[in-house]
């Protein structure tokens, strides 16, 4: 983009897109929509459960043993653990309490919290095999 261009496209947000017509009478969101807003209750689908246990993370040769916080259907939040960069993938393995078969998955992180009360991050499975599914979901029943 040229220098000239790039100009004329900061003048052009700069100005303030309410004062137009279009923008003076704007009541906002109806009574009814702001009610059912989803920022006004929970996001999370599924339900989690505490769970102590390691978990073994990256590839074969680079293992990492991180501990878990909770556990859902959907994924973990790890606790106390330096997070990774966001939005990356990597394989994991680990083990539910009393059942000595793993579970190998591939997760994302999908949230990074780095902070003085908190430390952590939280992982999306990407491609839980149905046996293991109902493995997780028969452990999150009987601890819920």
């Amino acid at each position: 983009m040229s220098a000239a261009r790039h100009r004329r496209n900061l003048k052009r947000m700069a100005t303030d897109r309410r004062v137009k017509e279009r923008r003076r009478g704007h009541q906002g969101a109806a009574r009814e929509q702001r009610q059912t807003d989803r920022r006004k209750g929970p996001r999370r689908v599924d339900v989690r459960v505490p769970v102590d246990l390691w978990i073994k993370e990256g590839p074969e040769g680079n293992r990492k043993l991180r501990h878990a916080g909770d556990l859902s259907l959907g994924g973990f939040y790890l606790d106390h653990t330096v997070p990774i960069r966001w939005g990356s993938q990597t394989p994991i393995q680990f083990n539910l309490p009393g059942d000595a078969k793993p579970i190998d998955v591939l997760v994302e992180v999908v949230g990074v919290e780095i902070g003085s009360k908190r430390l952590g991050m939280h992982l999306r499975f990407l491609n839980l095999r149905q046996e293991d599914h109902k493995r997780i979901k028969a452990y999150i029943d009987s601890h819920k």
